[in-house]
């Protein structure tokens, strides 16, 4: 294997165009290069010890493949951006819906009927505006936005309510 000073030697456009041509070894190359980064952005998602970790940094490993394999110069950005815009959304969805199914899993209901959607709110918080907004917008998929001007609230207002129960939330799934 080649040490990670070595990669710097390599940009990625050129490992890019080797690999089109069927190179192994720039595939390899690319690969190494990008195992680092892989495991630092799941780390931010997950804890090392976390169950799901090294099936998040598999997928991963497969986004990085998808990513080479669909990324085109023409879009205006760098490969690295685009991959990371990939592998974020890959692992928030994946995480999102692994929260999903732990929650339909442990409550044998389906999740999205309204009188359903209630009891899950409840399960988390006392707060009736805290179990109202987890009901709309995390468990009902309704924008902030749309919340905001349903109940004619100020979108900042409603946004820090948001994050302070997904703050909750994630100190929730950490005791778990």
């Amino acid at each position: 294997m080649n040490s990670y000073n070595d990669y710097k030697n390599y940009n990625d456009y050129e490992l890019l165009y080797l690999i089109n041509e069927g190179s192994e070894m720039a595939f390899n190359i690319f690969f190494e290069k990008y195992e680092i980064y892989i495991i630092k952005i799941v780390k931010e998602y997950v804890k090392v010890y976390d169950s799901r970790f090294e099936d998040l940094v598999q997928e991963g490993r497969m986004a990085l493949f998808t990513c080479m394999k669909n990324y085109n110069d023409n879009l205006n950005t760098s490969f690295f951006t685009y991959f990371t815009v990939t592998i974020r959304r890959r692992i928030l969805k994946l995480l999102n819906t692994d929260y999903c199914n732990v929650i339909v899993l442990e409550e044998s209901m389906p999740i999205y009927s309204s009188e359903n959607r209630r009891i899950y709110g409840r399960m988390y918080f006392d707060d009736p505006e805290k179990i109202e907004l987890f009901d709309e917008c995390i468990i009902g998929n309704t924008s902030l936005a749309e919340y905001a001007k349903d109940k004619k609230i100020r979108y900042s207002i409603v946004y820090k309510r948001y994050r302070k129960i997904i703050e909750e939330l994630k100190r929730i799934l950490e005791l778990n």
